[in-house]
């Protein structure tokens, strides 16, 4: 099972340099894992796995309205973002789970496109962008933070709108008055961040009035 899903993955990201469908609108949602250890406030505490990682997004391609390359090439992306972090305890069994919720604007770059390789059905979109963070356990109260994220997305298309896409997204946090595990940290604050992997579906909804 573990060769088959990392061949699968690598065949994706591989065949992803390739182009995807035209629809103007897309909305994706995708849930994975954490990939690399998030920032704590103390050596002491160790940030696991996270427990749940989900994303969903509504994006609009640029397609329709200029035929400059780069400019057909580009969009705008609404992204919403949850992350679960359990936080270990060294020397203890105690456990604190710290919830980030997040919302960004991003600039989209639809890399085949732009390209001009033209093999639907596979794809590859890069995003960066920005927005807020609330990071938030059950009894401090919630640390506001600002968010930066750049990702890349390959996708296959299994019909003319509908993929399975993939997703690497890193995401740096500052203005941090607390740890990831709502430790005080003091004296002074520092930028924390992390990078997620998910998997999901992209779909993509036709601009129908460009038939008529």
């Amino acid at each position: 099972m573990k060769k088959f899903v990392s061949l699968f993955v690598l065949t994706i990201a591989v065949a992803s340099l390739f182009a995807q469908s035209n629809a103007p609108w897309k909305v994706d949602f995708n849930v994975g894992t954490r990939l690399m250890p998030m920032k704590t406030a103390d050596a002491n505490y160790d940030c696991s796995v996270v427990d749940l990682g989900a994303n969903v997004g509504i994006t609009y391609m640029f397609y329709n309205i200029t035929d400059e390359d780069l400019l057909k090439s580009l969009g705008l992306k609404f992204d919403l973002g949850y992350d679960n972090v359990t936080t270990n305890i060294e020397g203890s069994e105690a456990v604190l789970v710290t919830n980030l919720k997040r919302a960004s604007g991003q600039l989209v770059v639809d890399i085949d496109n732009l390209g001009g390789y033209k093999m639907y059905p596979f794809g590859l979109v890069g995003h960066i962008g920005g927005g807020l963070t609330l990071m938030q356990r059950a009894n401090p109260r919630p640390d506001r933070l600002l968010n930066a994220i750049v990702g890349i997305s390959p996708k296959f298309w299994i019909a003319e709108n509908m993929a399975i896409s993939m997703d690497f997204s890193f995401i740096a946090l500052d203005k941090q008055s607390y740890g990831v595990e709502m430790i005080d940290r003091f004296p002074a604050t520092k930028i924390g961040k992390y990078s997620n992997v998910t998997i999901g579906f992209t779909w993509g909804i036709p601009d129908y009035r460009s038939k008529n």
